[in-house]
Parts: structure tokens; sequence; C-alpha cells
């Protein structure tokens, strides 16, 4: 079986003045992530996977950046909608190639 690189992707954080490293989700990661993020009626809650995602993809200097979930929830929506729009283009969700118009 031939080895896939995963993606990444440098954003930088202007209010932080720092660039960090996105990273796509690996099979295992993806499939833990959305276990975690069933709800009480079998449905996905999207926000809770992408708090996540989050907490899981994005790295700095080879660690994780963030510890915790809460730490994720509690990020500035400007901060948390850069890294959930990089996480999303690295796992080809929302804005992928058959979504594209040109």
């Amino acid at each position: 079986m031939q080895e896939t690189k995963l993606k990444t992707k440098i954003v930088h954080i202007t209010a932080w003045d720092e660039d960090v490293e996105v990273r796509e989700l690996n099979g295992k990661q993806y499939t833990d992530i959305s276990a975690k993020s069933v709800d009480k009626k079998n449905n996905i809650d999207i926000a809770r996977f992408l708090v996540l995602a989050t907490l899981n993809s994005v790295y700095s200097d080879g660690e994780q950046v963030f510890e915790g979930e809460e730490e994720v929830a509690g990020l500035p929506a400007d901060i948390y909608s850069e890294l959930v729009t990089a996480i999303n283009e690295m796992n080809d969700k929302g804005n992928g190639a058959k979504n594209r118009k040109n």
C-alpha cells in the first residue's frame, strides 16, 4: 500500500502575530472525533466536531497549540473562524473541488 502524505498549511494568526501549522486529520483522528461528536439523536454535533478537529489539527513548533476543548471553545470568533476555514480546506470540507464553480 502506498503511503499518503497528509496535507499541511501555515496560517498566520494576526492577533497573535504568529504562524501556526494546520494539519489534515488522519483517518483514525477523523473517526475518533466523529465518534466523540455524536449527540443523543445519533447525529454529528458539528460544533463539537469542529472544536475537536481544531484541538487536534493546530500545531506550533511541532506541538499541539491547544491543551483542551475549553481553550479552543474560548477563542475569539475571528481566530476560530480562520482556523476552522483552514481545517476544512485541509480535510476537503466546505469549499472542496466539487463545490467550486471556476
